[in-house]
């Protein structure tokens, strides 16, 4: 999964808290926050499958969150995750619970040092067939 941002053919970006060099561990690896019916399906989905195969435990609502559970246990995923992968596509912007999940991953940034990465994609299926060098 190492690539440097010019192997994305779309723009990756990736920052944290300089103030929080050390890591402290914490239950989720990474926090995927993106827009379900948009990229559920494919790149959040192969996404997944591959950070569980480097044995990286990424929080995915849909697997996760209990049916019926408070949304305050997505607060508590992010809080609790190394690093919070949030990807934008076309639709990401009319969900609220995406701009809410954001706030709070931003806040997290400033508080916890939690990293965070941003992919931005016009057509994510880019991304299916990118390989590295």
């Amino acid at each position: 999964m190492a690539s440097s941002s010019a192997d994305f053919p779309s723009s990756f970006h990736c920052s944290s808290n300089s103030a929080f060099a050390q890591v402290q561990p914490r239950k989720y690896g990474v926090f995927l926050n993106f827009r379900g019916k948009d990229t559920r399906e494919g790149f959040v989905g192969f996404l997944y499958r591959d950070l569980r195969r480097e044995n990286i435990l990424p929080y995915l609502d849909s697997v996760e969150l209990e049916k019926g559970a408070d949304i305050s246990t997505i607060v508590d995923a992010i809080q609790d995750s190394n690093i919070a992968v949030v990807i934008f596509s076309k639709e990401y912007a009319s969900s609220s619970f995406c701009l809410d999940e954001l706030v709070e991953i931003m806040e997290c940034r400033q508080t916890t040092g939690l990293q965070v990465c941003i992919y931005h994609s016009n057509d994510l299926r880019l991304m299916y067939i990118h390989k590295s060098p």
